[in-house]
C-alpha cells in the first residue's frame, strides 16, 4: 500500500513539474514564431495544452500512474500559465 502510494505521488509530482517545465518552455522559445497561438482571430495560450491533456486520460484509464501523470502534466502547465498570464485559455484578437 505505502509503495504504491509513493509511486502514484511520484507520478504526479513528476507530472507537475515537468508540465511546469513546459509552460516556461514554450513560453521563454515560442515568443519568436508568434504566429503559432494565432488563429481565426483569436490567441490561444499555451495552458490551452494543459487543457487538452485531460482528454487523453481515458486513453490510459487502466494504468492510474499514466492517468496522475497526465492530469500532474495538465495541472502544471495550467498553474504556470496561471501564475504568468492568469487563468484564460484563449483570447479574441
Amino acid at each position: 500500500m505505502n509503495e504504491e502510494l509513493i509511486r502514484n505521488a511520484g507520478c504526479t509530482i513528476l507530472g507537475l513539474f515537468l508540465g511546469f517545465l513546459f509552460g516556461f518552455l514554450w513560453e521563454k522559445f515560442t515568443l519568436r514564431i508568434n504566429y503559432l497561438a494565432h488563429r481565426n482571430g483569436y490567441h490561444y495560450h499555451h495552458s490551452l495544452f494543459g487543457l487538452v491533456g485531460f482528454l487523453f486520460i481515458p486513453m490510459f484509464w487502466g494504468d492510474l500512474n499514466k492517468v496522475l501523470f497526465i492530469a500532474g502534466f495538465g495541472i502544471g502547465v495550467i498553474l504556470h500559465h496561471t501564475i504568468k498570464e492568469g487563468f484564460i485559455f484563449y483570447t479574441r484578437d
